[in-house]
Protein backbone atom coordinates (compact mmCIF):
# COMPACT_ATOMS: atom_id res chain seq x y z
CA UNK A 1 0.00 0.00 0.00
CA UNK A 2 2.83 2.56 0.69
CA UNK A 3 4.38 1.50 -2.48
CA UNK A 4 1.72 2.11 -4.25
CA UNK A 5 0.82 5.76 -2.97
CA UNK A 6 4.44 6.94 -3.37
CA UNK A 7 3.73 5.94 -6.71
CA UNK A 8 0.79 7.82 -7.71
CA UNK A 9 1.77 10.60 -5.55
CA UNK A 10 5.06 10.46 -7.78
CA UNK A 11 3.48 9.93 -11.00
CA UNK A 12 1.28 12.92 -10.91
CA UNK A 13 4.15 15.06 -9.32
CA UNK A 14 6.37 14.38 -12.44
CA UNK A 15 3.42 15.19 -14.87
CA UNK A 16 2.60 18.03 -13.80
CA UNK A 17 3.00 21.42 -15.08
CA UNK A 18 5.04 22.79 -11.76
CA UNK A 19 6.97 19.87 -12.17
CA UNK A 20 7.86 20.52 -15.95
CA UNK A 21 8.59 24.56 -15.57
CA UNK A 22 11.08 23.55 -12.26
CA UNK A 23 13.07 21.27 -14.46
CA UNK A 24 13.35 23.91 -17.15
CA UNK A 25 13.86 26.46 -14.14
CA UNK A 26 16.56 24.22 -12.59
CA UNK A 27 18.60 23.67 -15.75
CA UNK A 28 18.34 26.78 -16.61
CA UNK A 29 19.54 28.26 -13.81
CA UNK A 30 22.32 26.08 -13.00
CA UNK A 31 23.39 25.99 -16.55
CA UNK A 32 23.33 29.99 -16.03
CA UNK A 33 25.35 29.39 -12.70
CA UNK A 34 27.96 27.82 -14.24
CA UNK A 35 28.51 29.80 -17.32
CA UNK A 36 28.89 32.56 -14.76
CA UNK A 37 30.79 31.49 -11.93
CA UNK A 38 33.38 29.78 -14.37
CA UNK A 39 33.86 33.07 -15.89
CA UNK A 40 34.04 35.16 -13.01
CA UNK A 41 36.72 32.24 -11.45
CA UNK A 42 38.81 32.30 -14.80
CA UNK A 43 38.92 36.18 -14.42
CA UNK A 44 39.81 36.08 -10.42
CA UNK A 45 42.87 33.74 -11.06
CA UNK A 46 44.05 35.74 -14.13
CA UNK A 47 43.42 38.72 -12.02
CA UNK A 48 45.84 36.43 -9.04
CA UNK A 49 48.77 35.92 -11.58
CA UNK A 50 48.87 39.35 -12.70
CA UNK A 51 48.97 40.91 -9.48
CA UNK A 52 51.58 38.08 -8.64
CA UNK A 53 53.75 39.17 -11.70
CA UNK A 54 53.97 42.86 -11.43
CA UNK A 55 54.48 42.75 -7.27
CA UNK A 56 57.57 40.35 -8.58
CA UNK A 57 58.82 42.46 -11.31
CA UNK A 58 58.40 45.50 -8.37
CA UNK A 59 60.67 43.65 -5.77
CA UNK A 60 63.39 42.96 -8.73
CA UNK A 61 63.74 46.53 -9.72
CA UNK A 62 63.27 48.02 -6.56
CA UNK A 63 66.67 50.27 -5.37
CA UNK A 64 65.71 51.07 -1.54
CA UNK A 65 64.41 49.67 1.03
CA UNK A 66 60.94 51.16 1.04
CA UNK A 67 59.86 49.89 -1.77
CA UNK A 68 60.12 46.52 -0.97
CA UNK A 69 56.81 45.14 0.17
CA UNK A 70 55.81 41.50 0.84
CA UNK A 71 51.92 40.20 -0.98
CA UNK A 72 49.43 37.64 0.32
CA UNK A 73 47.38 36.28 -2.42
CA UNK A 74 43.92 34.83 -1.61
CA UNK A 75 43.96 32.65 -4.51
CA UNK A 76 40.17 31.60 -5.00
CA UNK A 77 39.21 27.60 -4.50
CA UNK A 78 38.60 25.60 -7.46
CA UNK A 79 34.66 24.96 -5.93
CA UNK A 80 33.95 28.96 -5.80
CA UNK A 81 32.28 28.50 -8.32
CA UNK A 82 29.63 26.36 -6.08
CA UNK A 83 30.30 28.35 -3.03
CA UNK A 84 31.38 32.03 -4.31
CA UNK A 85 32.13 33.78 -0.46
CA UNK A 86 33.41 37.29 0.87
CA UNK A 87 37.37 36.64 -0.76
CA UNK A 88 36.64 38.79 -4.42
CA UNK A 89 34.30 41.55 -2.22
CA UNK A 90 36.56 42.19 -0.16
CA UNK A 91 39.21 42.06 -1.70
CA UNK A 92 42.02 39.32 -2.37
CA UNK A 93 45.36 40.63 -2.26
CA UNK A 94 46.71 41.65 0.85
CA UNK A 95 50.07 43.96 0.23
CA UNK A 96 52.51 43.83 3.66
CA UNK A 97 54.73 46.74 3.83
CA UNK A 98 56.59 45.40 7.22
CA UNK A 99 58.68 48.10 8.96
CA UNK A 100 57.31 50.89 6.26
CA UNK A 101 53.91 50.18 7.18
CA UNK A 102 51.17 48.00 7.59
CA UNK A 103 49.04 45.41 5.92
CA UNK A 104 46.62 46.78 2.99
CA UNK A 105 43.73 44.90 1.53
CA UNK A 106 42.56 46.00 -1.41
CA UNK A 107 38.71 46.15 -1.37
CA UNK A 108 38.23 47.57 2.56
CA UNK A 109 35.85 50.04 2.58
CA UNK A 110 33.29 51.36 5.23
CA UNK A 111 30.06 49.29 4.19
CA UNK A 112 30.25 45.90 5.68
CA UNK A 113 30.36 43.76 2.89
CA UNK A 114 31.23 40.92 4.41
CA UNK A 115 27.56 40.34 4.80
CA UNK A 116 26.77 40.58 1.05
CA UNK A 117 27.19 37.07 -0.01
CA UNK A 118 24.14 36.80 -2.26
CA UNK A 119 25.25 35.37 -5.87
CA UNK A 120 24.67 33.35 -8.74
CA UNK A 121 26.59 30.68 -7.44
CA UNK A 122 24.94 26.69 -6.99
CA UNK A 123 25.00 26.97 -3.86
CA UNK A 124 22.04 30.03 -4.15
CA UNK A 125 20.66 28.49 -6.95
CA UNK A 126 19.74 24.93 -4.76
CA UNK A 127 18.82 26.76 -1.94
CA UNK A 128 16.12 29.19 -3.19
CA UNK A 129 14.55 26.98 -5.93
CA UNK A 130 14.71 23.46 -4.33
CA UNK A 131 13.27 24.94 -0.92
CA UNK A 132 10.16 26.81 -3.18
CA UNK A 133 9.79 23.85 -5.49
CA UNK A 134 9.82 21.50 -1.90
CA UNK A 135 6.71 23.62 -0.76
CA UNK A 136 4.86 23.92 -3.81
CA UNK A 137 4.74 20.17 -4.75
CA UNK A 138 3.62 19.23 -0.92
CA UNK A 139 1.37 22.63 0.32
CA UNK A 140 -1.38 20.50 -1.14
CA UNK A 141 -0.12 16.77 -0.33
CA UNK A 142 -2.67 16.25 2.72
CA UNK A 143 -5.31 19.08 2.78
CA UNK A 144 -5.66 18.80 -1.41
CA UNK A 145 -6.48 14.52 -0.59
CA UNK A 146 -9.13 15.48 1.84
CA UNK A 147 -10.52 17.93 -0.20
CA UNK A 148 -11.18 15.73 -3.07
CA UNK A 149 -11.95 12.53 -0.21
CA UNK A 150 -8.88 10.40 -1.44
CA UNK A 151 -7.51 10.92 2.11
CA UNK A 152 -10.61 9.98 4.08
CA UNK A 153 -11.07 6.63 1.66
CA UNK A 154 -7.04 5.69 2.58
CA UNK A 155 -7.70 5.60 5.84
CA UNK A 156 -10.55 4.09 6.33
CA UNK A 157 -9.33 1.03 5.14
CA UNK A 158 -6.74 1.22 7.96
CA UNK A 159 -3.77 2.85 6.12
CA UNK A 160 -1.71 4.12 9.21
CA UNK A 161 -1.64 8.23 9.31
CA UNK A 162 2.32 8.46 9.73
CA UNK A 163 2.12 6.02 6.70
CA UNK A 164 0.30 8.25 4.73
CA UNK A 165 2.49 11.07 5.54
CA UNK A 166 5.58 9.34 5.43
CA UNK A 167 4.24 8.20 1.11
CA UNK A 168 3.70 11.73 1.01
CA UNK A 169 7.37 12.71 1.72
CA UNK A 170 9.25 10.09 0.02
CA UNK A 171 7.55 11.25 -3.17
CA UNK A 172 8.18 14.44 -2.83
CA UNK A 173 11.67 14.08 -2.19
CA UNK A 174 12.02 12.01 -5.16
CA UNK A 175 10.03 14.05 -7.19
CA UNK A 176 12.85 17.07 -6.61
CA UNK A 177 15.66 14.42 -7.43
CA UNK A 178 14.32 14.25 -10.30
CA UNK A 179 14.18 17.94 -11.23
CA UNK A 180 17.57 18.32 -9.89
CA UNK A 181 19.93 16.34 -10.55
CA UNK A 182 19.71 16.59 -14.51
CA UNK A 183 20.33 20.35 -13.44
CA UNK A 184 23.25 19.61 -11.69
CA UNK A 185 24.67 17.00 -13.79
CA UNK A 186 24.08 20.12 -16.86
CA UNK A 187 25.99 22.16 -14.28
CA UNK A 188 28.71 19.59 -13.98
CA UNK A 189 29.09 19.37 -18.21
CA UNK A 190 29.42 23.33 -18.24
CA UNK A 191 31.77 23.99 -16.19
CA UNK A 192 34.27 21.37 -17.58
CA UNK A 193 33.62 22.94 -21.09
CA UNK A 194 33.15 26.82 -20.52
CA UNK A 195 36.62 26.73 -18.40
CA UNK A 196 37.63 23.12 -18.62
CA UNK A 197 38.04 22.34 -15.13
CA UNK A 198 39.35 18.98 -13.52
CA UNK A 199 38.03 18.28 -9.74
CA UNK A 200 40.78 16.67 -7.36
CA UNK A 201 39.49 13.45 -5.00
CA UNK A 202 39.07 16.56 -2.48
CA UNK A 203 37.10 18.85 -4.52
CA UNK A 204 34.68 15.50 -5.57
CA UNK A 205 34.28 14.92 -1.63
CA UNK A 206 33.40 18.58 -0.81
CA UNK A 207 30.67 18.49 -3.93
CA UNK A 208 29.24 15.18 -2.02
CA UNK A 209 28.79 17.01 1.03
CA UNK A 210 27.32 19.85 -1.01
CA UNK A 211 24.82 17.08 -2.42
CA UNK A 212 24.16 16.01 0.95
CA UNK A 213 23.51 19.04 2.84
CA UNK A 214 21.15 20.09 -0.23
CA UNK A 215 19.35 16.94 0.63
CA UNK A 216 19.16 17.83 3.89
CA UNK A 217 17.77 20.88 3.35
CA UNK A 218 15.26 19.58 0.64
CA UNK A 219 13.90 17.61 3.51
CA UNK A 220 13.37 20.08 6.01
CA UNK A 221 11.07 22.24 3.36
CA UNK A 222 9.69 18.87 2.42
CA UNK A 223 8.58 18.52 5.72
CA UNK A 224 8.00 22.10 6.74
CA UNK A 225 5.36 21.86 3.74
CA UNK A 226 3.20 18.85 4.68
CA UNK A 227 3.54 20.37 8.38
CA UNK A 228 1.47 23.09 6.65
CA UNK A 229 -0.77 20.82 4.76
CA UNK A 230 -1.74 18.82 7.95
CA UNK A 231 -2.47 22.32 9.65
CA UNK A 232 -4.73 23.66 6.73
CA UNK A 233 -8.10 22.36 6.06
CA UNK A 234 -7.85 23.81 2.32
CA UNK A 235 -5.19 23.72 -0.12
CA UNK A 236 -5.09 27.89 -0.84
CA UNK A 237 -4.58 27.71 3.14
CA UNK A 238 -1.97 25.66 3.07
CA UNK A 239 0.21 27.46 0.22
CA UNK A 240 -0.37 31.03 1.24
CA UNK A 241 1.39 29.27 4.53
CA UNK A 242 4.13 27.72 2.93
CA UNK A 243 4.83 30.92 0.82
CA UNK A 244 5.15 32.77 3.67
CA UNK A 245 7.08 30.43 5.47
CA UNK A 246 9.38 30.16 2.52
CA UNK A 247 9.44 34.18 1.74
CA UNK A 248 10.25 34.33 6.00
CA UNK A 249 13.22 32.21 5.87
CA UNK A 250 14.58 32.81 2.91
CA UNK A 251 14.69 36.75 2.63
CA UNK A 252 12.76 38.71 5.68
CA UNK A 253 14.27 37.24 8.16
CA UNK A 254 18.08 37.10 7.21
CA UNK A 255 17.73 40.68 5.78
CA UNK A 256 15.43 41.74 9.50
CA UNK A 257 19.09 39.98 11.06
CA UNK A 258 21.17 42.27 8.71
CA UNK A 259 19.23 45.57 10.25
CA UNK A 260 19.75 43.82 13.80
CA UNK A 261 22.97 43.30 13.25
CA UNK A 262 23.99 46.72 12.12
CA UNK A 263 21.89 48.12 14.88
CA UNK A 264 23.32 46.23 17.61
CA UNK A 265 26.95 46.49 16.64
CA UNK A 266 27.44 49.59 14.63
CA UNK A 267 30.64 50.41 12.32
CA UNK A 268 31.77 53.56 13.25
CA UNK A 269 32.67 56.43 10.60
CA UNK A 270 35.85 55.75 8.93
CA UNK A 271 37.21 59.14 9.77
CA UNK A 272 36.84 58.11 13.40
CA UNK A 273 38.79 55.14 13.84
CA UNK A 274 41.64 53.55 11.95
CA UNK A 275 41.13 51.16 9.43
CA UNK A 276 42.20 48.35 11.51
CA UNK A 277 39.68 48.98 13.84
CA UNK A 278 36.74 49.73 11.40
CA UNK A 279 37.70 46.17 10.41
CA UNK A 280 37.43 44.64 13.62
CA UNK A 281 34.25 46.53 13.65
CA UNK A 282 32.84 45.01 10.15
CA UNK A 283 33.85 41.63 11.81
CA UNK A 284 32.08 41.79 14.73
CA UNK A 285 28.93 42.50 13.07
CA UNK A 286 29.16 40.09 10.27
CA UNK A 287 29.33 37.53 13.63
CA UNK A 288 26.22 38.45 14.82
CA UNK A 289 24.43 38.51 11.66
CA UNK A 290 25.60 34.93 10.87
CA UNK A 291 24.66 34.10 14.15
CA UNK A 292 21.40 35.34 13.76
CA UNK A 293 21.00 34.30 10.21
CA UNK A 294 21.23 30.68 11.86
CA UNK A 295 17.51 29.76 12.25
CA UNK A 296 16.77 30.09 8.69
CA UNK A 297 17.34 26.87 7.33
CA UNK A 298 18.52 28.18 4.19
CA UNK A 299 21.39 30.75 5.84
CA UNK A 300 22.57 27.67 8.39
CA UNK A 301 23.17 25.45 4.51
CA UNK A 302 24.82 28.52 2.81
CA UNK A 303 27.35 28.56 5.89
CA UNK A 304 27.54 24.68 5.99
CA UNK A 305 28.65 24.66 2.18
CA UNK A 306 30.98 27.75 2.63
CA UNK A 307 32.67 26.23 5.28
CA UNK A 308 33.48 22.92 3.45
CA UNK A 309 34.37 24.51 0.30
CA UNK A 310 36.39 27.45 2.20
CA UNK A 311 34.95 30.79 1.18
CA UNK A 312 33.06 31.56 4.53
CA UNK A 313 34.11 34.73 6.37
CA UNK A 314 36.37 32.56 9.24
CA UNK A 315 38.53 31.41 5.80
CA UNK A 316 39.04 35.07 5.04
CA UNK A 317 39.78 36.06 8.60
CA UNK A 318 42.51 33.49 8.33
CA UNK A 319 43.63 34.66 5.49
CA UNK A 320 44.02 38.44 6.76
CA UNK A 321 45.68 36.70 10.03
CA UNK A 322 48.02 34.81 7.95
CA UNK A 323 48.68 38.63 6.60
CA UNK A 324 49.81 39.83 10.17
CA UNK A 325 51.66 37.27 11.24
CA UNK A 326 53.37 37.93 7.80
CA UNK A 327 53.81 41.43 8.02
CA UNK A 328 56.10 40.52 10.95
CA UNK A 329 58.63 38.52 8.96
CA UNK A 330 58.73 41.24 6.57
CA UNK A 331 59.04 44.01 9.06
CA UNK A 332 61.78 41.87 10.76
CA UNK A 333 63.75 41.32 6.99
CA UNK A 334 63.68 45.22 6.29
CA UNK A 335 65.39 45.44 10.19
CA UNK A 336 67.80 43.12 9.48
CA UNK A 337 68.73 44.89 5.78
CA UNK A 338 68.38 48.40 7.43
CA UNK A 339 71.27 47.16 10.09
CA UNK A 340 73.44 45.92 7.08
CA UNK A 341 72.44 48.94 5.05
CA UNK A 342 71.60 51.82 6.62
CA UNK A 343 72.04 53.87 3.33
CA UNK A 344 69.47 52.17 1.04
CA UNK A 345 66.48 53.37 3.41
CA UNK A 346 64.55 55.72 1.16
CA UNK A 347 64.53 56.63 -2.32
CA UNK A 348 66.07 60.02 -1.54
CA UNK A 349 69.39 58.12 -0.59
CA UNK A 350 71.75 57.36 -3.28
CA UNK A 351 71.27 54.42 -5.76
CA UNK A 352 74.26 51.98 -6.17
CA UNK A 353 72.09 49.45 -7.86
CA UNK A 354 69.83 46.65 -7.22
CA UNK A 355 69.24 45.20 -3.62
CA UNK A 356 70.01 41.49 -2.30
CA UNK A 357 66.37 40.29 -2.11
CA UNK A 358 67.09 36.29 -2.35
CA UNK A 359 66.44 35.78 1.57
CA UNK A 360 63.04 37.80 1.09
CA UNK A 361 60.18 36.20 3.24
CA UNK A 362 57.94 33.99 0.92
CA UNK A 363 54.37 34.23 1.51
CA UNK A 364 52.68 30.53 1.85
CA UNK A 365 49.38 31.01 2.64
CA UNK A 366 46.80 27.48 2.25
CA UNK A 367 43.54 27.00 3.14
CA UNK A 368 43.29 24.33 6.09
CA UNK A 369 42.26 20.91 5.41
CA UNK A 370 39.59 19.65 4.11
CA UNK A 371 39.58 17.36 7.36
CA UNK A 372 39.57 20.51 9.72
CA UNK A 373 36.92 22.27 7.59
CA UNK A 374 34.43 19.72 7.91
CA UNK A 375 35.35 19.39 11.46
CA UNK A 376 34.83 23.26 12.18
CA UNK A 377 31.26 22.79 9.87
CA UNK A 378 30.09 20.06 12.03
CA UNK A 379 27.44 22.51 14.38
CA UNK A 380 25.74 24.12 10.88
CA UNK A 381 24.90 20.50 9.84
CA UNK A 382 24.01 19.35 13.49
CA UNK A 383 21.35 22.24 13.31
CA UNK A 384 20.19 21.29 10.34
CA UNK A 385 19.51 17.63 11.55
CA UNK A 386 17.99 19.28 14.66
CA UNK A 387 15.32 21.75 12.37
CA UNK A 388 14.54 18.27 10.47
CA UNK A 389 13.83 16.20 13.53
CA UNK A 390 11.48 18.53 15.18
CA UNK A 391 9.71 19.25 11.71
CA UNK A 392 9.11 15.44 11.47
CA UNK A 393 8.36 15.63 15.16
CA UNK A 394 5.60 18.75 14.59
CA UNK A 395 4.22 16.96 11.01
CA UNK A 396 3.67 13.59 13.12
CA UNK A 397 1.45 15.57 15.87
CA UNK A 398 -0.08 17.23 13.10
CA UNK A 399 -1.44 14.79 11.23
CA UNK A 400 -2.21 12.29 13.92
CA UNK A 401 -4.92 15.70 15.19
CA UNK A 402 -5.80 15.96 11.74
CA UNK A 403 -9.52 16.28 10.93
CA UNK A 404 -10.48 14.17 7.67
CA UNK A 405 -13.53 15.36 7.51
Amino acid sequence: MLGLLILKRLRLNVLSLKFFYGLLLFIGSAVLSGVVMTETLIGRMRYAQAREMEWRNALETARTYDLTFGQVILTPPLLSIVAEGVGDRLGMIARVFGHFGGVRIGGQAQSNRLLVLRSIDLMHVAGLLLSLMAILFTYDAISGERESGTLRLVLSNGFARRMMLMSEYLAALATLALAFIPAFLAWLLVVRMAGKLTFTSDEWKQLLLFLIATGLLTSIYVTAGLLVSSMARESTTSLMLGLALWVLTASLYPSLAVGSAARLRPIPPSHAVDERLLWNHAVAQAHLTQTLQGVSPIFTFYAFVSRIIGTDLEAYLQFVQYADRYQEQVAAWHRQKLSQHSGRESRWTSDPGSLEIDDFPQPAFTLPPLSQRIASSVSFFSILIALQGALSLLGLLAIQRYDVR
